[in-house]
């Protein structure tokens, strides 16, 4: 990868510093914004991937909770897909779009998606997968959907705090 030196003012002090890639808005990645996006779509990726291999199979026995967390951790994996390109093609969307209230409801809505989405399907996984789990031998959807529902709620822990962060944002630019 070529690298560009480039010469960043501070005040008035000139400090000379290398950038990788100046394409690219990656200096976001490091800071609390950036982490939360990444945060956020590590854990929809693995709630999505243990939902469609591990709950496809039994999903009828699980109710309106497999539909209910797939279609949450889907739809808020695109939309944090979606917000860190964005971020990473544009410094100037980064700006423009974090202080508005889009991030805000965006992250606040994915959070409680994710909160209501986490308990059906914690509480369906113990009370319908639970015996299966102890009568079928190798029968591995009992926990791999345990372990999606507990980063489901990591998930919205994430989204919370990014929310929070946003609306703080947004207050100190208003």
């Amino acid at each position: 990868m070529p690298v560009v030196p480039v010469t960043i003012i501070n005040g008035h002090v000139a400090t000379s510093q290398r950038k990788v890639c100046c394409a690219l808005h990656t200096d976001f990645l490091a800071r609390q914004p950036g982490l939360c996006k990444l945060g956020e779509l590590l854990f929809g990726g693995i709630c999505v991937g243990l939902m469609i291999t591990y709950g496809t199979p039994v999903w009828i026995t699980l109710g309106v909770a497999y539909p209910l967390f797939l279609v949450t951790s889907s739809a808020a994996l695109v939309s944090t897909s979606v917000l860190l390109f964005c971020y990473l093609v544009s410094e100037h969307t980064y700006r423009a779009i974090r202080t508005t209230v889009l991030e805000i409801f965006q992250n606040l809505t994915a959070s409680v998606l994710y909160a209501v989405g986490s308990a059906f399907l914690l509480m369906h996984t113990t009370f319908f997968l639970w015996p299966m789990y102890i009568i079928i031998p190798y029968f591995q959807a009992y926990p791999a959907l345990m372990t999606a529902g507990v980063f489901g709620c990591l998930s919205s822990f994430v989204h919370a705090v990014d929310a929070y962060c946003a609306y703080r944002t947004f207050r100190s630019i208003r």
